[in-house]
């Protein structure tokens, strides 16, 4: 028997976009972006990524939105739900 083991995440770098999105909006925070299309982009790492800032880049929209405890219990919930049903069983 195979068990899926996730053995190195960040929360940061495990948020739906569209919770970003959500947080951002019900937080009244103002993102440099237009749409949720933007947001997926920002958040997504290019192939060609040549450099340490340019991926850590990746975690900024999600930072903006982790200041408060229910927006981390929000995406806390959502990451142990996505690992469920891509069948991990130990985080």
């Amino acid at each position: 028997m195979n068990r899926l083991i996730e053995l190195h995440l960040h929360l940061d770098g495990s948020l739906r976009p569209d919770t970003v999105w959500e947080l951002a909006n019900e937080q009244g925070i103002d993102l440099p972006l237009h749409s949720l299309e933007e947001v997926r982009n920002q958040m997504r790492v290019p192939e060609n990524c040549k450099t340490l800032e340019e991926y850590l880049e990746r975690f900024d929209l999600p930072l903006l939105v982790l200041q408060k405890a229910d927006a981390l219990e929000r995406v806390t919930f959502e990451l142990v739900e996505d690992l469920a049903k891509a069948g991990v069983e130990y985080a």
